[in-house]
């Protein structure tokens, strides 16, 4: 479970970072409002608004 990885980084590392979450094996769990990494992402994602699920 990641919770927020990419503050405080460098593009340089968020993009290296990304690299190794595309190749990561097992399930992962990402927390983040980075507008960049939600664009980017490819796989499964749920999105909650005040603990309730939302579109």
């Amino acid at each position: 479970m990641l919770d927020e990885p990419t503050n405080h980084l460098s593009l340089t590392l968020v993009s290296e970072l990304e690299e190794a979450l595309h190749t990561a094996c097992g399930a992962i769990v990402v927390a983040s409002h980075d507008r960049w990494l939600q664009q980017r992402w490819n796989g499964p994602t749920l999105n909650l608004h005040d603990g309730r699920r939302s579109a």
